[in-house]
């Protein structure tokens, strides 16, 4: 799908040649002189004893366009139909600027379930995207990550290099979900905490899921949200966290 500035482009494009075809078409192609209007040339110029006629066998197009009703009927024509279809072509963009307006996808994070977490396998998480606006939206980039970690958080959130971890590329109509399955590898520090922990349950409590989701909507206008979630034990469930760094949109 080509780009807004690739269309705009496009369609100037489209206009420039249209305007050339139609000023310089008549300057320079040259069209046949009819043959009545040829002889009658002639004619009068053996009643005036002209020995070389200046009877010309074709003649500009702008000429001609004047001399014939017929060809400045056609070049009017030309004209209000070029103009009609710019208008047309004008509202048609902005039927369509005000449809993407009023149609906006609104992503946000769905469900978060945490599949497997034990000593010595990665830990297993899927989650979903839900698209709670009333347009389509498209992930652009992504990224997902887990950290162990004791309130505060860190002032920048570290997301991880990968981005492309919630179906980039996909369109997610609206009421419609997306989602993902992944495996998240802790870290060496991790791994020491959770083996000299007695308690698995202690280790879940500090385990925040974490990242973003930057999208667009059909009209190419880009929007973003951030997340982040803290595993409760005792609900069994990924809880939101307040913090304006790492939940937000925009």
């Amino acid at each position: 799908m080509l780009s807004k500035d690739r269309k705009r482009y496009a369609f100037w494009c489209i206009v420039a040649v249209f305007a050339v075809l139609l000023v310089g078409g008549p300057l320079a192609l040259r069209f046949p002189v009819p043959a009545k209007e040829y002889r009658q040339c002639e004619e009068a110029a053996q009643k005036a004893h002209t020995k070389q006629p200046q009877c010309e066998r074709d003649e500009p197009g702008w000429q001609r366009t004047i001399s014939d009703p017929v060809a400045y009927f056609t070049l009017w024509l030309t004209v209000f139909t070029g103009v009609l279809g710019a208008m047309g072509l004008a509202q048609i963009r902005l039927s369509r600027d005000e449809f993407n307006a009023t149609h906006r996808p609104q992503l946000v994070m769905g469900p978060i379930q945490l599949v497997e977490f034990a000593k010595g396998k990665p830990i297993k998480i899927h989650w979903a995207v839900t698209n709670i606006g009333t347009g389509r939206g498209k992930i652009v980039e992504s990224n997902a990550s887990v950290m162990f970690q004791t309130e505060p958080l860190p002032a920048e959130a570290p997301y991880s290099a990968e981005r492309s971890s919630m179906n980039t590329g996909e369109w997610i109509d609206s009421g419609c979900v997306s989602t993902t399955t992944a495996d998240f590898i802790p870290s060496f520090a991790d791994w020491v905490t959770f083996e000299v922990s007695q308690s698995q349950d202690m280790i879940k409590q500090r385990l925040f899921f974490f990242g973003f989701v930057l999208y667009e909507a059909a009209g190419g206008k880009s929007r973003s949200f951030a997340f982040c979630r803290r595993y409760n034990s005792g609900s069994a469930r990924f809880e939101i966290v307040e913090d304006n760094i790492y939940e937000h949109s925009a």
